[in-house]
C-alpha cells in the first residue's frame, strides 16, 4: 500500500500537528509504503533521522495566500502522474486540501483513491468563522473518512458523528520517580493558551517560594511582552527557553505543567506531572472538558475569567507522583492511532 501524507508543516519545526505525523509515520513507515509532503512557506531542509523509509518531499508555498490559489494546484497538475501511483492521500489541514486535492478530484476518484483528512484543533477564533465551518464541512464531505483531534469539533464546527475522535499519543516511557522543584508551562505563547493568565498566577507563587523555578517551553507572539512583565516584577526564578526539541528532559523533573493543548497534557501525564489546564472561552472549555469526561477527570481545569477560582499550587507540589496519569496517558499511544488510520486505509 502506498501513503501520501501532505503537512503544512514537519520536523525540524515544533508543534502539535508536526509531532502527531512524525510519530504516526515512525510506526507507519514499517507498515505501508510512505511518502511525506510538506507545503510550506518557511520549508527547512534538515535530515530526519527518525525516519529511514519515509521519502520527505517539500515544496515552498507562496508568501501571499491568494498566489497559492493557482501556485499549489500547478504544482498539483505538474505531479498528477506521481500523485495518481497513491493509493492513500491523507491530509492533514483541510485548507491544504482545497489547494492539492481539490485541483484532480476527479482523477483520484476516477483511480479510487483514498482521501483521508485529519481536522488538528481550531484556529484560535472564537466563535469560529462561519467561513471555516463551511470549508471544513466541504472537506468532510469530500474526503473518503475523517478524523478529528478532540471532541470540541463535532459541536463548534458542527461536523456530525462520522468523524472518529483521536485525541494524539505518546511513547511509553522509564519514569524519573524524584521530581524536582519545577513548574512549566508547554504551549504556544498566544493569547489562546492562557500563558497571560499562568504567568501572572506563577509570579504571585514565586514571591513566596523562591527555591522553586518556572521554565516557559514555546514560542509566540506574547514572549517579549511576557519577559517584560518578568523582568519588571523582578523575578528571577522565571525562565523562557523557547521552543525546545527535547521537552521529556524537563518533565522528567518537574511534578506540575501548565499546559492547555492535547499533545502537551498527554506527555506531562506520561512523565507523570499533575496537569493543569485553563481556558477563556466556551469552546476552549469544551475542548479540555472533553479530554477530561473520557479520562477520568485528570486535568485540574480552571477558568481564567473568574476571580472565584483559586489555583493553590502549594497544595499540588505537595503531591507524590501522577501514578493514574500515567496509565491514563499509556493507553494513548500513538501505536492505537496508527493503528485506527490504517484501518481506514485498507
Amino acid at each position: 500500500m502506498k501513503v501520501l501524507m501532505v503537512t503544512p508543516s514537519f520536523f525540524p519545526k515544533i508543534g502539535g500537528v508536526e509531532k502527531h505525523v512524525l510519530e504516526v509515520a515512525k510506526i507507519l513507515e514499517n507498515k505501508v509504503d510512505l511518502e511525506i509532503l510538506v507545503i510550506s512557506k518557511n520549508n527547512k531542509y534538515q535530515t530526519n533521522k527518525f525516519l529511514t523509509k519515509t521519502k520527505i518531499s517539500r515544496w515552498n508555498s507562496i508568501n501571499f495566500s491568494f498566489v497559492n490559489i493557482l501556485y499549489i494546484p500547478i504544482k498539483v497538475f505538474l505531479n498528477t502522474k506521481k500523485i495518481l501511483k497513491n493509493d492513500v492521500i491523507h491530509v492533514n489541514d483541510f485548507l491544504l486540501f482545497f489547494y492539492f486535492i481539490l485541483p484532480i478530484y476527479p482523477l483520484l476518484k476516477l483511480f479510487n483513491i483514498k482521501l483521508i483528512t485529519t481536522f488538528h484543533g481550531w484556529e484560535g477564533d472564537f466563535p469560529p468563522k462561519k467561513r471555516n465551518i463551511i470549508l471544513r464541512k466541504i472537506v468532510q464531505l469530500l474526503s473518503s473518512k475523517s478524523f478529528i483531534v478532540g471532541e470540541f469539533i463535532r459541536k463548534w464546527y458542527k461536523t456530525g458523528p462520522s468523524p472518529i475522535n483521536i485525541y494524539g499519543g505518546v511513547s511509553k516511557k522509564k519514569i524519573k520517580l524524584k521530581k524536582e522543584n519545577l513548574l512549566l508551562f508547554i504551549g504556544r505563547l498566544e493569547e489562546d493558551t492562557g500563558c497571560k493568565f499562568i504567568l501572572k498566577l506563577l509570579m504571585e507563587f514565586h514571591r513566596k517560594n523562591e527555591n522553586y523555578k518556572s521554565y516557559f517551553l514555546g514560542d509566540g507572539s506574547l514572549k517579549e511582552s511576557l519577559k517584560l512583565e518578568v523582568n519588571k516584577n523582578n523575578i528571577k526564578s522565571i525562565h523562557f527557553k523557547g521552543n525546545v526539541n527535547d521537552v521529556d528532559k524537563y518533565l522528567k523533573k518537574s511534578n506540575i505543567v501548565f499546559s492547555s493543548g492535547y499533545l502537551g497534557i498527554l506527555e506531562a501525564l506520561s512523565w507523570g506531572c499533575h496537569v493543569i489546564s485553563t481556558y477563556n472561552n466556551e469552546l476552549k472549555k469544551d475542548y479540555l472538558m472533553g479530554f477530561n469526561k473520557i479520562n477520568d477527570n485528570i486535568l485540574s481545569i480552571f477558568d481564567e475569567t473568574n476571580s472565584d477560582n483559586k489555583i493553590s499550587i502549594e497544595r499540588m507540589i505537595k503531591t507524590k507522583i501522577n501514578k493514574k496519569g500515567i496509565e491514563i496517558s499509556n493507553k494513548n499511544n500513538w501505536t492505537r492511532v496508527t493503528d485506527i488510520f490504517i484501518k481506514y486505509y485498507k
